[in-house]
């Protein structure tokens, strides 16, 4: 699975960890997200859409957008997304939902 996050040791200590992997499923993270919104939620597949921009409250996507957004996340990142959790509470903004998925992989 490409999205396993792994981290290194450093010098052999165990308590100093690399986070370059962390940052790169992050870098990876967010551009899957970002060409999903622009291609399958808006139809606009070269539509630029900033990390921090907001989704919801801004009416970019929708309530029915946000369930397939949810969707895509369970299947793609194997990350369990609460129905609670669906609103501009929890990411109202792509950044938001790739530190969402972070946490809980």
């Amino acid at each position: 699975n490409f999205f396993v996050v792994r981290t290194k040791k450093i010098r052999g200590d165990k308590n100093v960890k690399c986070n370059f992997h962390i940052y790169v499923f992050k870098l990876c993270l967010l551009k899957s997200l970002l060409k999903f919104i622009a291609q399958k939620i808006l139809r606009q597949p070269k539509r630029v859409i900033n990390p921090t921009d907001a989704l919801i409250s801004s009416g970019l996507i929708d309530s029915f957008s946000l369930v397939d957004l949810a969707l895509f996340v369970e299947d793609t990142f194997g990350v369990r997304i609460a129905d609670s959790e669906l609103n501009a509470n929890t990411f109202d903004s792509i950044e938001q939902l790739a530190n969402l998925i972070t946490s809980r992989k």
